[in-house]
């Protein structure tokens, strides 16, 4: 009887997550303008009244029905009339590009929308603070991750922000881009992953209809090199077994994930190459990626080069050239990459122009065979540049050990191996330690001079945490930190101080 039962529940999430129609509606463009996804006919459409603008940050979300409901450029919350909410300004504030509200953030995957599990009223918008300080030898970061709550129950049925930029990560160096989310396994709550700057710490966020737990830290894979990083991309496959992250000159990252404890395991990395520079040297990363519906095919978006890499194959270094431009003006190149509800993919343009965006038909397809044409698909909207990021709404649950809807939060923070990081490295007047130890409530921490001398120490009592620290005092050269609990030592590593 209970093995019949949980067939049934499993049964009735597959459907119900089958009629998540999300992300029916895609709303981008200068004026903005909506793509309505109706089986294979695109609908397109202009906004009424919407004098909202977007250079890169954009998200908008549907009801499960499809109809659409709000959208943002990062700043401002409009409603589906194309008016702002009531409440709806001042995503993320404060931050430098207030300074030009009308472009709103700069930043790929800059927000996420996810539905609140089992409430149809409620919408988390999951969004963070770009800054281009310039710290540590360069590039740009972000440094605050929040979360906002739309409750369509306000303005008379037009939607409000109830509650607006609750911090989940507080003044920390994080990625510019690099947002994603993923179903647990129980096809009920969602997984949202924040890269780090320039290191390969990964915080994740598990929401549940009791609110937002963590964050759970993990310490995997390669590290990013110090460049701009507002060329990125993190997404998962459409059945969530795979995660996969870049930036304009890292490896390509391709990791194994774990719907249950939100582990990510068996990294491998690959060299892509997208394009050259200003001095004709090769980036090794890409601006943009997605995947095929069936998860099997890869695709890597740069500026100059559309490739394809087939994961079912390992090694994974093998690619297939779809196309590369020899007509490189601004307006001819390509950026980000989404996977519609259609099955097909969209890529739009590096810097807009034109009223078009590229198409791939057959996406499941191996090569040539996967049909991609240039400016095939007619927009409303000049400078299509920012297409919105979503996740598979769709996903239901994986059947197996973890399928039931109540959550081990202690199991989770368990499975999370420990570990502590310094970060950025090398540093200039601040460095921060990053700890997670899952157990441990108590640990020291220490940092040494060139010639030995202590010169700095915190204790924690916490399982997981930050500290600042101070390096102003320093002299350029190298220091030492160490981090010990419990008598083990989780860390003894060199930081370069750098003037």
């Amino acid at each position: 009887m209970r093995t019949f039962l949980l067939s049934i529940i499993l049964s009735l999430a597959t459907l119900c997550g089958y009629a998540q129609e999300y992300d029916k509606t895609w709303v981008f463009g200068t004026p903005m303008g909506a793509m309505t996804f109706e089986n294979d006919t695109v609908i397109n459409s202009r906004l009424p009244d919407s004098t909202l603008e977007s250079f890169l940050t954009m998200g908008s979300m549907c009801d499960a029905h499809g109809n659409l409901l709000f959208y943002t450029n990062g700043i401002y919350v409009y409603n589906r009339f194309g008016r702002q909410m009531p409440n709806g300004d001042s995503l993320s504030y404060p931050s430098r590009y207030y300074s030009n509200l009308s472009g709103g953030m700069p930043s790929r995957q800059g927000v996420v929308f996810l539905p609140m599990p089992n409430d149809t009223d409620h919408y988390y918008l999951f969004h963070y603070t770009p800054t281009d300080t310039m710290v540590a030898g360069g590039g740009y970061e972000a440094l605050n991750f929040y979360y906002s709550i739309v409750d369509m129950r306000l303005d008379s049925g037009r939607g409000d922000l109830s509650v607006k930029n609750v911090k989940l990560i507080d003044n920390e160096l994080l990625s510019f881009s690099r947002l994603a989310a993923c179903k647990h396994a129980n096809g009920r709550d969602w997984w949202i992953v924040k890269n780090a700057w320039h290191q390969n710490l990964y915080y994740k966020f598990l929401l549940t209809p009791e609110g937002i737990h963590g964050p759970f830290i993990q310490q995997i894979g390669q590290i990013y090199p110090v460049s701009v990083e507002q060329p990125g991309y993190s997404l998962f496959s459409p059945d969530g077994s795979t995660y996969v992250s870049f930036t304009g000159d890292s490896r390509i990252a391709v990791m194994n994930f774990d719907r249950c404890s939100g582990l990510f395991s068996d990294t491998s990395t690959f060299l892509n190459i997208y394009g050259y520079g200003i001095n004709h040297q090769p980036f090794s990363g890409g601006c943009s990626g997605t995947f095929s519906p069936n998860s099997r095919f890869l695709y890597i978006g740069g500026r100059f080069n559309l490739n394809q890499y087939d994961l079912s194959r390992r090694p994974i270094h093998d690619s297939v050239c779809l196309m590369t431009l020899t007509d490189t003006s601004d307006f001819y190149q390509m950026d980000i990459l989404q996977l519609a509800s259609n099955g097909k993919i969209y890529v739009c343009c590096w810097n807009g122009g034109r009223k078009f965006i590229h198409t791939i038909h057959q996406p499941d397809s191996f090569g040539l065979s996967c049909n991609f044409h240039m400016y095939d698909q007619p927009t409303t909207s000049w400078s299509p540049i920012n297409l919105p990021y979503f996740p598979n709404y769709k996903l239901a649950a994986l059947p197996g050990s973890c399928d039931t809807i109540h959550t081990d939060l202690t199991a989770i923070a368990e499975a999370h191996p420990s570990f502590v990081a310094i970060t950025p490295n090398p540093a200039t007047d601040r460095a921060v330690l990053v700890w997670y130890t899952a157990h441990a409530t108590s640990g020291t921490a220490t940092l040494y001079d060139l010639t030995g001398r202590l010169v700095w120490s915190a204790e924690t009592h916490t399982t997981q945490g930050t500290l600042p620290i101070d390096l102003r005092a320093l002299s350029a050269g190298t220091c030492v930190v160490r981090y010990e609990t419990e008598g083990k030592v989780l860390l003894d590593t060199k930081l370069q101080v750098v003037r």
